[in-house]
């Protein structure tokens, strides 16, 4: 599935005079959320709340910014919301898991359809880590291979439910994944020894949450789970090169090409012509604007 930017109007590009005019009488008074479809306190939150204090200055109309979470479902509980409730009039973006993509490629049910969503782009990419924490008996790769290892989970749809479910089926670990924490709780059941490591946040994620984790060596990286090496990450092996046949190998990369919209950014479907523009994507200079 190719996805190309698509960009909102009034937020990342400049239009015509008339056409601008009548953007600006529309958000004028109006609120203009941004909604992150995960809870307070994590990366995809984080991110939510640093453009929300800068893309009002964007619009027309200078309308209100607030930001909404919507959590649920590893993201997808917003993209349902995005596709049934709206609103569809261009007031609204959300910042959603990449896992969506995925779910539309491989599965026929999916509820929503993301053909018609209007696709903004992502703040970064990014590499996901496995790691355990210093007190835990597995102190490598192979080591999971041999001894149960506890990793706490916000539940089916996350990454850090699939990701370790699938080195289990393809790679031969032992991962026992425990669902239901929140997003803060992943790291709160780390230090409260319910669990013993988290498979599938970033190495950017854990060094702004929890810096002291990492410059203190009280949790272990093992393994690297993108399509190529954090800088951040020297010496640490990627998952791809742990497999041993070609069609783990193939596996893996599906499941982590999803690392290259780690943020994505979306407008649901329906939203005027007028407030939105495919025109001029690859010329605009913004860190908003990526084509997939």
């Amino acid at each position: 599935m190719r996805i190309s930017a698509l960009v909102l109007l009034p937020a990342l590009l400049l239009a015509a005079p008339a056409r601008a005019d009548d953007i600006e009488r529309f958000y004028s008074g109006k609120t203009f959320s941004v909604n992150v479809g995960f809870s307070a306190g994590g990366t995809f939150d984080l991110y939510g709340r640093i453009l929300s204090r800068h893309i009002g200055k964007h619009i027309p109309g200078k309308p209100t910014v607030i930001v909404q979470n919507t959590p649920g479902a590893g993201g997808r509980r917003l993209a349902q919301t995005f596709q049934t409730i709206g609103p569809h009039d261009g007031t609204t973006i959300g910042i959603t898991t990449p896992g969506i993509v995925m779910d539309q490629a491989m599965q026929s049910d999916a509820t929503y359809d993301l053909r018609k969503f209007h696709w903004i782009g992502s703040p970064a990419d990014e590499v996901n880590v496995l790691w355990i924490w210093h007190s835990s008996p597995a102190k490598s790769f192979d080591d999971v291979k041999r001894i149960e290892t506890p990793m706490s989970s916000t539940g089916p749809g996350a990454a850090n439910y699939f990701v370790p479910r699938v080195f289990n089926q393809r790679l031969g670990t032992k991962f026992k994944v425990i669902t239901g924490y929140s997003t803060p709780g992943l790291r709160m059941a780390v230090e409260q020894g319910e669990v013993e490591g988290i498979c599938g946040i970033a190495y950017e994620t854990h060094m702004a949450s929890v810096p002291s984790w990492i410059i203190d060596r009280k949790v272990n990286f093992i393994a690297q789970l993108g399509l190529t090496e954090s800088a951040h990450m020297k010496g640490v092996p990627l998952a791809l090169d742990l497999t041993t046949s070609a069609i783990d190998r193939q596996a893996l990369e599906l499941v982590l090409s999803r690392q290259g919209m780690a943020y994505p950014l979306v407008a649901p479907p329906g939203v005027p012509a007028d407030r939105r523009s495919e025109e001029h994507t690859s010329e605009l200079q913004s860190p908003y604007v990526i084509s997939y």
